[in-house]
């Protein structure tokens, strides 16, 4: 993931970007699922479509979440107006 380019992100689907900008504010599959009016599975469905996209294949003891974040971050995306700091 090293290696991601800042247009890595143009791969990406709207509904893909919707979903890893999600992500990336630290929101749940369920929450997500509730927002943008589709299913978990739907959810779970983008961020492993998203995965291969970037070329991210995380192991077990890696959480997929951070790394989506990690990726929307290095791409050059910016955290939204009133996210929170960790």
């Amino acid at each position: 993931m090293d290696r991601l380019l800042p247009d890595a992100l143009d791969e990406l689907t709207a509904r893909e970007r919707a979903v890893i900008e999600l992500v990336a504010e630290g929101w749940s599959n369920r929450e997500i699922a509730d927002r943008l009016f589709v299913t978990v599975r739907t959810v779970e469905s983008h961020v492993w479509a998203i995965l291969v996209k970037l070329g991210v294949f995380p192991d077990d003891r890696v959480n997929r979440r951070v790394l989506l974040a990690r990726a929307w971050f290095q791409a050059g995306a910016t955290a939204p107006a009133g996210a929170v700091a960790a």
